[in-house]
């Protein structure tokens, strides 16, 4: 089936984004993106995690914000983070099913230590997705329960057993209609529940949340890259015990560096 797509020109989200919007494609198609589609790697090298639709969410475009008054703040306060991004239709082309954002902002390091607030290694318990207050903005929710710290929050206490919030942008939205519109980040996924993940995060000023910089996928004793990093500053090996030894070796280098 041949594909069109309309290029809408800058939007005010990252440095430099463009959206892409496929019209007319089934869901099973969307793997056959140029940014998904990757080399086989030999087996001694770490894999790229393959773009999956099973780990997108589903938030319903006109959904009311439920729980206890106390909740139903925090949500509102979590959801400012992504309010004025220009991102979610309001209503969508009707053969559509699909809405990617593409920036030119630098990815981060593969293991960007320095680059995060916090560090660690957990379980996903579970995943939600949420509309931005504005419903502009589109975002998944996490919930990890920590095994290891890595490198701790210096402004905030995190523990081994203990469970945090993090999120990150792209969902699917359904609208009235009963159409429902993937929205994603090229080059970024999501994690999967039940698995156990290396993440590297980030922090504003509201603190409810961390934000995914990026991460890995951590499966026996292989690991597989959350994202499509262009700076792939990891091990050869795709073995664990070599990723992790190399940000403990980040880490320790990093606290040994003269504060300013």
């Amino acid at each position: 089936m041949k594909r069109n797509r309309i290029i809408w020109g800058l939007v005010a989200l990252l440095v430099l984004t463009t959206i892409t919007i496929f019209v007319s494609v089934p869901r099973s198609n969307h793997a056959q993106n140029n940014d998904d589609i990757q080399p086989t790697p030999e087996a001694s090298k770490p894999k790229r995690v393959e773009f999956d639709l099973s780990r997108y969410p589903v938030v319903d475009f006109n959904a009311a914000i439920s729980g206890t008054s106390a909740e139903r703040e925090a949500r509102t306060q979590k959801n400012k983070h992504y309010d004025g991004q220009d991102w979610v239709l309001s209503k969508p082309y009707p053969e559509g099913s699909g809405v990617i954002l593409t920036t030119e902002e630098p990815p981060p390091p593969a293991v960007p230590v320095n680059e995060s607030d916090l560090v660690l290694t957990g379980k996903i318990l579970d995943a939600k997705t949420f509309l931005s207050n504005d419903k502009k903005g589109i975002y998944t929710e996490f919930t990890v329960e920590v095994f290891e710290v890595l490198k701790s929050d210096k402004d905030k206490t995190v523990r081994q057993g203990q469970l945090v919030s993090v999120d990150r942008e792209g969902g699917y939205v359904r609208y009235s209609s009963g159409q429902q519109i993937i929205y994603r980040i090229t080059g970024k996924g999501l994690p999967r529940v039940g698995e156990t993940e290396i993440l590297f995060l980030t922090t504003d000023v509201s603190g409810l949340n961390y934000q995914i910089l990026t991460g890995y996928e951590l499966t026996g004793k292989t690991f597989t890259f959350l994202d499509n990093p262009d700076h792939v500053q990891v091990p050869d090996s795709n073995q664990n015990f070599e990723l992790l030894r190399s940000i403990r070796e980040k880490v320790s280098a990093s606290a040994r560096i003269p504060k300013q």
